[in-house]
């Protein structure tokens, strides 16, 4: 069992049954990476193991054995060594839970080529008298240093040659933060005023606007008289409506549904509610017959919605998003979901996990990311952003709280005397909770700062550093923390990461300077490690403030620049230029409508696609809890692989042993019409299959086709334009003259021979076509047999004319 400290009560009893009382049992992992406590993850399972265990070495051979990998092969030594103060300060088994100094440190065996600017650096922001919050200074004082780091020379280990040094790229940089939400918009807006890509995930997938619109748009697809989602589509880019327009819509009819209000606005005359009904209708249908992956795709092509947010703000990662939710709608075909309601139903209940959103689409930028988010990963450099925030405690101010071993404890509440107190059972959990919380916010900043290769980088923006650094030098003077680490009152009284890194750097032997602005005298802890702090005065960052504040954000938007008649010729000349260039019009545009690798059934489903307005019955309502697609599936399935030879003498006795053999199922079987498949027994086909000399079915092939013959209104010049077409043939039989015929099998409830022949028609002559390529020999026919009108149609031979009067037939 891999990431082993993560695991629950739960858990960790079922692993220790499952390996004979953990006799079997081999498990890794580190405490120090136990960050998943708000998933019910307990790290005492594994350190209970770790802490009673044998050293493999000098273990028995039936005891139990451990063996520690202190090897870090990740980073250079500069940081292993501040690592290894920081956490030999605080991790302790009085404050931290765990013991670092009791083998934990890291043992940095990585070889890295010698550079001047590796390290680690603490910058303290004295933010005293900003106008501006500290997060928006502090993101802007991270831009600035991430442009000096790529303006400096070689600086970082070249990968390909471990023994040269190379220049820093985007893609080096990670700011990391305990929590991105709410700050990744203000980092990102900073970041990018200086002209930095920028690349982050945000938790809430199907919260972005984006996602809001393409889910909205699903919904009302599905069901037009829901209000809540149709309004969003209405005030989407996609139909333009604007406030005003829906409120006027909304006063056509008010006693109705919105969906009604919008056609009885259509029926009044309003072009756009008539081109919106007519766009919605036109989903609907498409609904019915796609699956939802296709109908993504196809929603995608019709409103152009991944091009509209790709020209908004962040327009990668918005359009990284839209593309995204294919891949769930293929997970959820997958799972055997076949239906638009369905994938709905699959969206809310995925969406109670807490999706992230995607990362923008770039190779080249800067990460911003949570530091559970980070976890695995590493990169050159890493930016601790955000360490002035208070931890979050909202876990110990709850009026009722329950531990997994000390029960149930709650405030009291006097209803009489309308007060409320707590108690102290309750004090008592606040107390344990609170501690066990501080240990895992330390274990995430041990993930943090392990992240990192080359160089690692604090930021800490506060409002009155002076004051912070006199509290926290009193506090380290007065528990007298020095060599032997925090005691567990001083671990207590920790609110932030601030707190901790103040405490290391007044502690560390380059802190002189932080510890002169307190005048305590403190003792440094002698350590290798080396840390650069920069003090940097409210003056230097007031400056900061008014530099950038004039500075425009650099988006990913388009500039627009209103010019005068009197402008310069040259700027004319170039307007010109850009105005020809942009109404270029790309002469195979029309060939984007059509997939370079087709199938046969594309081409039936454009035709079939007129005969069916309806929405798709939900399988609750039918007879046997099968959808008419599932049923239809059903009864291909059976004339794949019945035995022709069985069939005529007991229908029944072949539709068991194909359920027996798993190729059908018990509903699927119960579903089948028996009335229909009689009558095709004694239909003079069935006959004229029993006699022909060779029998296939279910034959796949491929094929190429002009690209008219997929979509017959292209212009002409592009109607020979080669399309790879895949189908498969349900049945090819072979007669005693040598003719080869072509049989395909319909359960559509058509009435009318010239529909079935209309929606099917092409679909056939392209498998005739097929055959004869590689047959090397003509088809003589070409047969839709359909059961539900029990007859046999023949379709035409000769191929009808499509696309324009030039067009190729």
């Amino acid at each position: 069992v891999d990431e082993y400290q993560d695991v629950n009560e739960l858990q960790d009893m079922l692993f220790y049954a499952l390996s004979g009382r953990g006799q079997k049992l081999f498990a890794v992992g580190d405490v120090k990476q136990s960050i998943y406590g708000f998933r019910g993850a307990d790290p005492s399972h594994f350190l209970r193991k770790q802490n009673t265990f044998q050293p493999y070495t000098s273990a028995e051979a039936n005891s139990q054995k451990k063996v520690i990998l202190n090897g870090n092969f990740r980073s250079r030594l500069e940081i292993c060594n501040a690592v290894n103060y920081f956490f030999s300060l605080f991790m302790t088994g009085r404050g931290g839970g765990i013991d670092y100094r009791a083998g934990e440190a890291l043992n940095p065996l990585a070889d890295f080529a010698k550079s001047p600017e590796c390290g680690v650096r603490l910058d303290i922001l004295d933010c005293a008298g900003v106008e501006e919050r500290n997060l928006v200074i502090e993101a802007r004082h991270v831009a600035r240093e991430i442009q000096r780091l790529m303006e400096r020379g070689p600086v970082l280990r070249d990968r390909e040659n471990p023994d040269c040094l190379r220049p820093v790229r985007y893609a080096d940089i990670a700011i990391l933060m305990r929590s991105v939400r709410e700050k990744a918009g203000v980092y990102v807006e900073e970041l990018r005023r200086f002209g930095i890509p920028v690349c982050y995930e945000l938790e809430g997938y199907l919260e972005t606007a984006e996602m809001r619109v393409i889910t909205a748009l699903l919904r009302t697809i599905d069901n037009p008289t829901r209000d809540v989602p149709l309004v969003p589509v209405l005030l989407s880019p996609i139909f333009g409506f604007t406030p005003d327009d829906v409120a006027k819509i909304r006063l056509v009819k008010r006693d109705t549904t919105l969906y009604g209000a919008v056609a009885a606005s259509a029926a009044q005359g309003d072009q756009r509610s008539a081109a919106f009904l007519q766009s919605l209708q036109e989903y609907r249908r498409l609904a019915v017959t796609l699956s939802p992956a296709r109908l993504l795709d196809k929603l995608y092509e019709l409103t152009s919605y991944p091009e509209i947010v790709l020209a908004m703000e962040d327009g990668p990662r918005r359009r990284a998003n839209l593309l995204g939710l294919k891949n769930h709608a293929l997970a959820f075909e997958q799972g055997g979901g076949r239906h638009l309601g369905g994938f709905l139903a699959y969206l809310d209940q995925i969406g109670k996990r807490g999706l992230k959103s995607a990362a923008a689409a770039s190779n080249d930028a800067v990460r911003l990311m949570s530091i559970h988010g980070s976890k695995g990963l590493q990169f050159p450099i890493c930016i601790y952003a955000c360490g002035s925030i208070k931890f979050n405690l909202a876990d110990i101010r709850e009026n009722v709280m329950l531990d997994e071993a000390d029960g149930l404890a709650i405030r009291y509440c006097d209803v009489q005397n309308r007060v409320r107190q707590t108690t102290l059972p309750r004090e008592l959990l606040c107390v344990k909770r609170r501690k066990k919380m501080l240990e895992e916010e330390l274990r995430l900043t041990y993930v943090a700062m392990t992240r990192a290769e080359e160089q690692l980088y604090f930021v800490l923006s506060v409002d009155r550093p002076q004051k912070m650094l006199v509290q926290k030098a009193i506090s380290l003077y007065l528990h007298k923390i020095g060599d032997r680490g925090a005691t567990e009152a001083f671990f207590d009284d920790t609110n932030s990461f601030a707190d901790w890194m103040l405490a290391s750097a007044l502690l560390h032997p380059d802190g002189q300077e932080l510890r002169d602005k307190t005048g305590i005298p403190l003792k440094p802890v002698e350590t290798d490690s080396h840390l650069k702090i920069q003090f940097i005065e409210k003056e230097a960052m007031a400056a900061l403030a008014e530099e950038t504040a004039s500075v425009p954000a650099v988006t990913d938007g388009a500039v627009c620049v209103n010019l005068g008649d009197d402008c310069d010729p040259k700027i004319q000349s170039l307007i010109a230029q850009l105005r020809a260039r942009f109404s270029y019009q790309y002469p195979y545009a029309a060939l984007r409508q059509i997939e370079a690798k087709s199938s046969v059934s594309d081409i039936a489903e454009k035709a079939e696609i007129k005969l069916h307005s309806f929405t798709s019955r939900p399988a609750f309502l039918s007879k046997f809890g099968l959808t008419p697609a599932e049923r239809g599936t059903a009864m291909h399935t059976f004339m794949q692989f019945c035995n022709f030879e069985a069939l005529k003498d007991n229908l029944q006795d072949e539709i068991e042993r194909l359920v027996e053999w798993e190729y059908l199922s018990e509903e699927a079987a119960t579903s089948l019409d028996r009335k229909a498949l009689r009558a095709f027994l004694e239909d003079d086909l069935f006959a004229r299959i029993q006699g022909a000399v060779s029998v296939r079915r279910e034959m796949r092939f491929l094929t190429e086709l002009p690209a008219g013959r997929i979509q017959p209104d292209l212009p002409t010049l592009l109607w020979k334009e080669p399309v790879v077409v895949q189908g498969a043939i349900d049945c090819l039989f072979e007669e005693a003259d040598g003719g080869l015929v072509v049989l395909d099998f319909k359960t559509d409830r058509i009435e009318k021979e010239d529909d079935l022949l209309e929606a099917y028609g092409e679909q056939l002559r392209i498998y005739g076509e097929a055959v004869a390529g590689f047959m090397n020999r003509p088809v003589r026919e070409l047969l839709l047999y359909s059961f539900h009108l029990h007859k046999t149609i023949q379709v035409p031979m000769e191929k009808t004319k499509m696309g324009s009067d030039d067009a190729p037939l």
